[in-house]
């Protein structure tokens, strides 16, 4: 699997640059989620507690993962494919906030 993060390899941020193409992505993945939530009907149940909430249950099942593993056991291909998932929700979640 290729690098899916902008972190350096000792996990800062500090060479991340945002130019005008990204930032006009960004905006574009924000359209898409609110059209997305809009065509949904889910506006109404997308309240900041309800929204922190989900972020929260969706974490936890990022936790989950992980729970009962030794720190330095690898994960399965299925286990990283419902981890990118998990993240992904809690990505979503997180820019709804927005």
């Amino acid at each position: 699997m290729g690098k899916i993060h902008n972190l350096e390899q000792d996990g800062s941020n500090r060479n991340l640059k945002v130019d005008q193409k990204t930032s006009l992505q960004y905006q574009e993945v924000l359209k898409h989620l609110h059209d997305f939530r809009e065509n949904q009907g889910w506006s109404d149940f997308h309240n900041l507690k309800d929204l922190a909430l989900s972020l929260n249950l969706e974490a936890s099942e990022v936790l989950e993962i992980f729970q009962w593993q030794a720190e330095d056991a690898s994960l399965t291909d299925d286990k990283r494919i419902h981890l990118e998932e998990e993240l992904a929700d809690v990505l979503t979640y997180t820019f709804f906030y927005v």
